[in-house]
């Protein structure tokens, strides 16, 4: 919490859930923070009072079979 990454900006959404539901079906996507905006990095990170940044978890292998987690996981 308390987190951002500046720049690097996408789009934004109308909420925080809008911002999720688009970043997770964009591969292009990093991450989004809690004011909307999805964005293609999300590194480095700043202190951003009041704002979470919510980075897309890295693919996970097992044996000859991938996926991505949809999940996204809290900056802090």
């Amino acid at each position: 919490m308390d987190n951002d990454h500046n720049g690097d900006d996408i789009g934004q959404g109308f909420s925080s859930g809008d911002a999720f539901s688009k970043c997770s079906v964009d591969p292009s996507c990093m991450g989004f923070n809690s004011n909307g905006w999805y964005k293609i990095a999300s590194q480095p990170n700043m202190a951003s009072p009041g704002v979470c940044l919510y980075e897309k978890a890295h693919a996970a292998f097992i044996g000859a079979i991938s996926y991505i987690k949809s999940e996204f996981e809290i900056r802090r």
